[in-house]
C-alpha cells in the first residue's frame, strides 16, 4: 500500500525499462556490512528508478523496510565503456518473503548532487525519447 501511495505521488513521470543493476545498501546494524543484489530496473526517470531485486535472503528482507536508506546503483548504458553510479534514497519498499527467500521492489529518489551519474542518465533518457527534465 505504502508503496503504491509513493508512485501516485510521482513529479516526474517514468519510463517502463529493463537494465540489469547492481545495487548496494549499507548495513549500520552490521558495521561495515553492505547488502548487494542483481537486481532489474522497470521505470526510470532523471529524479527515481523503480527497482526490482528478485532474489533476496529472507533475512535481509526487513533491513530494507526499517527506514529509508541510502543506496548506489550501478548499470551499464549503450555506449558507455564505464558502469553508471548514482545515489539515491529508498523511499519506499514493497516485499515479498517466502519459504528462505524474499524479492522486492524498491523506490528510488536519487541524488541530484551526484552529477557524473545524473548527465549520463539524461543522455540516455534523451536517446530514448523521454522528456529528462525534473
Amino acid at each position: 500500500m505504502a508503496g503504491l501511495l509513493a508512485r501516485e505521488r510521482r513529479k516526474v513521470k517514468r519510463k517502463s525499462i529493463s537494465l540489469s543493476v547492481r545495487v548496494k545498501v549499507p548495513l549500520p546494524e552490521g558495521g561495515s556490512a553492505t547488502l548487494v543484489a542483481r537486481a532489474n530496473i522497470v521505470n526510470i526517470s532523471r529524479s527515481g528508478v523503480g527497482v526490482r531485486i528478485h532474489s533476496l535472503k529472507k533475512e535481509h528482507a526487513p533491513l530494507l523496510v526499517k527506514e529509508m536508506r541510502r543506496c548506489i546503483l550501478s548499470f551499464d548504458l549503450p555506449a558507455l565503456k564505464e558502469p553508471v553510479v548514482l545515489q539515491g534514497d529508498i523511499v519506499w519498499t514493497d516485499v515479498n518473503v517466502k519459504d528462505s527467500l524474499a524479492s522486492a521492489y524498491l523506490g528510488v529518489q536519487l541524488d541530484p548532487a551526484v552529477q557524473e551519474g545524473i548527465l549520463y542518465l539524461e543522455q540516455f533518457l534523451k536517446s530514448i525519447g523521454e522528456n529528462s527534465t525534473a
